[in-house]
């Protein structure tokens, strides 16, 4: 009994190895089957990103190049845009500074001024002082401005005498001789001493208007265009003369006298 028990038991460990060794022989074959699908899937899983990794660095590179382009354009456009409000603002403020500086200095003279013995719109002939209080105008007391159209400059003409030559030299004048522009001026301008000051550049435009005729007028008003386009300002300044000389003019015999003796 005991054998024949023991021959069951070892028939059945016998048939049972055999069933335990073929479960784990299936087992390690479906492992196995499975281990080659997902060998298979990952390879092709790279396959796929390799190549999806290749056509992405493609259009990446190519939307990369377009983006630095728009950059790029973008970037030039607002440097020429900031570059030429610059420029117009610089120029602008230029015209505007130098404008001022020419206003103001011909207000300020306007103000000083004896008399304005002739005058036109873009011309005009100042008795600007009598410095050794003679009564009577000298060739040193005189200036005369003018536009200049051909450079845009408003200019002012002084005679300049040196010191040791200036008593010999600076003659006077008589009122009636500084009455006629062009007379007037050729004193000035045709002087070996005359001298040249710019007032004001890049004038498009200088007007000036009186109240009355010269050389009866004390108020003087003058109007300066400067620049062009977007650059372009008007200026307006005008003036009173405060220390006038006009209640000394006379006229006679039709001709202006200057009559010191008031």
């Amino acid at each position: 009994m005991r054998a024949n028990t023991t021959i069951r038991l070892r028939g059945r460990l016998c048939r049972g190895r055999p069933v335990r060794e073929n479960q784990r022989t299936g087992q390690n074959l479906r492992g196995q089957d499975v281990l080659a699908t997902r060998g298979r899937d990952a390879r092709d899983t790279k396959s796929c990103c390799r190549a999806n990794a290749k056509g992405f660095t493609l259009v990446e590179f190519m939307m990369a190049m377009v983006i630095t382009a728009v950059i790029g354009l973008c970037v030039a456009v607002v440097s020429s845009a900031v570059t030429n409000a610059y420029s117009h603002n610089q120029k602008y403020y230029e015209n505007v500074q130098n404008g001022r500086f020419g206003a103001n200095y011909m207000q300020d003279a306007l103000r000083r001024t004896k008399l304005i013995t002739a005058g036109s719109t873009t011309e005009l002939m100042l008795w600007i002082g009598d410095a050794d209080c003679s009564g009577t105008i000298q060739n040193s007391e005189l200036a005369y401005w003018k536009l200049d159209s051909k450079t845009g400059q408003v200019k002012e003409c002084i005679v300049k005498y040196p010191a040791n030559l200036k008593a010999s030299l600076d003659a006077t004048q008589k009122l009636s001789d500084l009455t006629t522009m062009s007379k007037a001026s050729a004193i000035l301008t045709g002087s070996s001493y005359a001298e040249w000051h710019v007032l004001a550049e890049g004038v498009t435009g200088f007007q000036a208007t009186f109240d009355q005729a010269a050389p009866k007028t004390n108020y003087v008003k003058i109007g300066m265009t400067l620049g062009s386009g977007a650059e372009l300002i008007r200026l307006r300044a005008a003036a009173a003369i405060r220390a006038d000389s006009t209640s000394l003019v006379r006229q006679v015999n039709g001709v202006y006298v200057l009559d010191a003796s008031n």
